[in-house]
């Protein structure tokens, strides 16, 4: 390992890895800190300790710039793996991919985010991407596919997230969007997980910028609501162009979701919980949400008509 941390507190800061670096945390270690690419290729961070960034303070609102960091934050970077870690107490959103390609994510269980606006896992404008075997605990969105102003021309495809647990306090569980700055966003796949609190959206396409949404698939989820939070959407697929203005790279596009496909859902409803609503928005007659697939949705076990 280029950077090894045994058993005991570390505090560390920010660690910018360069290419073929290796930052390893042992079980029983803690690392006060966060860890930072740009431009570099072949790193892999792994362990079993604690990455804990609570010594961090935010700057502005602003999730993308490099002023503040959050756990884990890479920029135009390659093969990279993030495997073991627990993340904690994020200062922005947890985990930050931007215009990154072939990357791994696997055993990663993030806890302690509280503050706000700290998504768990954020896949922005990026190809090649597995997210598996994972814990999220988010307070804002847990695993998000997003496209970024500044990597306008840059599709982000080619993305599977499985086999993972989310806890999404607020906003969405599984979620594309709501930044969709990109020509294409397409062969996006969420499958086998278990969405055990919603926040605001459960399965949600949120397109508010001009990408073509397509080929996107939910696929054998468990989702459970519980009569002791507020109702979240259970599926949301809409366009809403300059909902949020500020994401936009060219406010006169419009995008369009089309080939979204949701199969085996099994929804688990409390006592006294009704069936959960959805929606399915398009901007205009020109601009719609169209070929969306519902296959097998089951309510408490009961196959939806």
């Amino acid at each position: 390992a280029t950077y090894y941390f045994g058993k005991g507190i570390h505090n560390v800061g920010k660690i910018k890895v360069k290419s073929n670096d290796v930052v390893y945390i042992e079980d029983g270690a803690v690392v006060y800190g966060c860890i930072y690419g740009e431009n570099v290729d072949n790193v892999r961070i792994c362990g079993y300790g604690i990455l804990d960034d609570s010594m961090e303070e935010r700057v502005n609102g602003e999730c993308y710039t490099d002023d503040t960091n959050g756990c884990i934050k890479f920029y135009n970077s390659s093969n990279l793996v993030l495997d073991g870690l627990i993340l904690r107490d994020s200062a922005v959103w947890n985990v930050n991919y931007f215009g990154c390609n072939n990357v791994i994510i696997n055993n990663i269980k993030i806890i302690g985010s509280w503050r706000y606006n700290t998504d768990g896992i954020d896949i922005c404008s990026s190809q090649n991407v597995q997210i598996k075997n994972s814990f999220i605990r988010s307070f804002d969105d847990s695993i998000v596919i997003k496209g970024i102003p500044g990597y306008g021309l840059v599709n982000c495809c080619d993305i599977i997230a499985e086999n993972c647990v989310v806890w999404c306090d607020w906003g969405g569980s599984l979620e594309i969007g709501a930044e969709t700055t990109a020509e294409e966003m397409y062969n996006i796949t969420f499958k086998d997980c278990d969405i055990i609190h919603g926040g605001f959206r459960c399965l949600s396409v949120n397109n508010c910028c001009r990408a073509k949404v397509h080929n996107v698939y939910f696929q054998d989820i468990n989702i459970d609501y519980n009569r002791y939070e507020e109702i979240p959407l259970l599926i949301s697929i809409c366009i809403r162009n300059g909902y949020y203005g500020f994401y936009m790279d060219d406010p006169d596009k419009i995008g369009e979701n089309f080939d979204i496909f949701f199969e085996n859902i099994m929804v688990n409803l409390d006592s006294g919980i009704g069936i959960p609503p959805s929606e399915i928005l398009g901007f205009n007659s020109e601009h719609e949400s169209h070929d969306i697939v519902i296959k097998n949705l089951y309510f408490n076990n009961e196959k939806a008509d």
